[in-house]
């Protein structure tokens, strides 16, 4: 008979060992499984050395530099088509400071390499007070005509992002002969605002319905000003009556097609505006029952996790008709910082494995690959986890151990691998995965090859055998196999083998086992191993 490996995969622990499909492993470590050969995981490359204390909790590349926080924090691209300066917005998902807003420039500025150096709150506010108005000039007789009058105020950043409008003030009867003085126009807001400006519109004739028109852009720091333009050259319709500020606790910032961005804010999924992202309003908040905790997003989808209950998701394309709907087999969410977009979906730890709502799947994917106890043990809630290439990474720390445990979320199995991080970020870019610890930036998989094991789980024979002729078929030698015949328990026959090329080899002679076994250890791809009674068996490759 022969015995064929051809395909390799990770554990399945959930399952008993003589319950597994030939590809499983029983060990699997420092490997990757995901392409069907057995692959080595390489070593970690060093790459960077951050400027803050650790722990880090957050990394994030944004062009040549390395932003890094202490605090768990959420960061998205700012969809802004006209942007050239790359800014970013962040929220701090322990609700410790305001949402902001950087860029490539005040991000990086003010010396030193803790980067984000510099950042603005995110959104512009618009003024507390209304208006107050004061006529000048010679008051209109009986038989002259006025023009009613209503203004607001907005503030004007830097980047020319506008907010909403102050109360609007008392009505003012203009005559042809006089202007307005506008007094009570608003200081600057207190806090990193970055407003610079002041824009000034009003009515004509009275007629609120029609829209406030502009009048003028003004300094910010400008007191006064008088109002002397003639209906007829006023410009265009005020258009910010929505750009509301984002909610001070504002957390789990994520990224939706269109331009929108999406956050949570106690128990309201919050919506920005589309390629507006500073302009959050208020009419299109959603609340949910329970504790927000994080939120993930798959095409124009928004995944809503809580901490208790069951998950939601958010469908729509404009935050007018996004409609949310309770997903009732889901499951609570442990660990925000596990969250990880897989594509196709939005992957997570839940209390009794990792967990994957996305394109018509909603379902525990470890359910039979690791069982509740196994994955408690290796403490989900502590997590931090990241994507690469077909695989969901989890860095774990269960107190007794520290590693990295690998999951193939299609075709179920995981790998370890002894490596532990305290952040990591996938770049979507390039397919990179990094990660930190302590305060080194690392790339995953970039050093020198890691020494795999894979161990198979036990085949039984139908009658026994003994092997007398092996071959492997590897990218490059030497591969080490170990060959255990018979029962574990019961004085197996064990051999060893360097082996050096594809040619096959003699096996060792004298047994007569119905259970095999093998481990395979290396540094090099392997594509199969094969074992025969006779060479003539393998060249016939008749495999059982």
């Amino acid at each position: 008979m022969i015995l064929g490996f051809k395909k390799f995969a990770g554990e399945f622990p959930a399952i008993a060992e003589f319950s597994l499909p030939r590809e499983a492993a029983t060990i699997a470590r420092n490997c990757l499984l995901g392409s069907g050969s057995l692959r080595p995981l390489k070593d970690k490359a060093a790459i960077a050395t951050l400027s803050k204390a650790p722990v880090i909790k957050t990394l994030f590349r944004h062009g040549d530099y390395w932003l890094h926080w202490r605090e768990d924090v959420s960061v998205v691209r700012a969809p802004d088509a006209g942007d050239t300066t790359g800014r970013i917005l962040f929220a701090f998902n322990d609700g410790s400071d305001s949402p902001k807003v950087t860029d490539l420039i005040y991000g990086v500025s003010g010396g030193g390499t803790g980067y984000p150096t510099n950042a603005y709150e995110l959104g512009v506010p618009a003024p507390d007070d209304a208006p107050l108005c004061s006529l000048l000039g010679e008051e209109p007789d009986a038989s002259e005509s006025v023009d009613p009058r209503t203004y607001i105020v907005t503030f004007v950043n830097a980047w020319g992002h506008e907010g909403a409008a102050s109360p609007i003030s008392l009505n003012v009867n203009v005559g042809p002969n006089q202007s307005v003085e506008l007094t009570n126009l608003g200081t600057a807001p207190v806090g990193n605002y970055n407003v610079t400006h002041k824009r000034i519109y009003r009515t004509s004739g009275g007629n609120e319905e029609a829209g406030f028109l502009f009048v003028d852009e003004i300094p910010v720091g400008q007191p006064t000003y008088e109002d002397t333009i003639d209906s007829d050259n006023l410009g265009g319709v005020w258009q910010t009556e929505d750009y509301d500020m984002p909610p001070s606790d504002l957390k789990g910032l994520v990224a939706l097609p269109n331009g929108i961005v999406a956050g949570y804010s106690k128990n309201e999924v919050c919506f920005s505006l589309p390629g507006i992202y500073y302009a959050w309003p208020q009419k299109y908040r959603q609340p949910v029952d329970g504790e927000i905790v994080a939120l993930g997003a798959f095409g124009s989808s928004l995944v809503i996790l809580m901490k208790d209950g069951f998950p939601y998701m958010a469908t729509g394309d404009h935050p007018e008709n996004y409609v949310i709907a309770r997903l009732e087999d889901g499951q609570a969410c442990i660990n925000p910082r596990g969250v990880v977009d897989i594509g196709y979906g939005v992957a997570y730890p839940g209390p009794d494995g990792l967990h994957v709502i996305g394109v018509e799947v909603n379902k525990n994917i470890t359910e039979n690959v690791i069982e509740p106890n196994d994955w408690k043990n290796l403490n989900p809630s502590g997590f931090v986890s990241g994507k690469y290439q077909w695989a969901y990474i989890a860095f774990y720390d269960n107190g007794d151990s520290q590693g990295t445990v690998l999951f193939d979320p299609k075709k179920g199995g995981l790998s370890y691998v002894d490596i532990h991080a305290d952040s990591a970020f996938a770049d979507r870019s390039t397919g990179d995965l990094f990660f930190c610890t302590s305060d080194t930036i690392y790339q995953w998989d970039a050093g020198a090859p890691l020494t795999y094991q894979w161990q198979s789980s036990p085949i039984d024979i139908i009658d026994p055998v003994n092997f007398g002729i092996m071959q492997v078929l590897a990218a490059k030698y030497p591969v080490d196999i170990t060959v255990t015949m018979g029962a574990a328990d019961d004085s197996p026959y064990v051999f060893s083998k360097t082996v050096t090329g594809r040619e096959p080899f003699v096996c060792p002679s004298g047994y007569l086992e119905d259970r095999c076994q093998i481990l395979v250890e290396g540094s090099t791809e392997v594509y199969r191993v094969v074992l025969a009674e006779t060479i003539e068996e393998m060249q016939d490759n008749k495999e059982q």
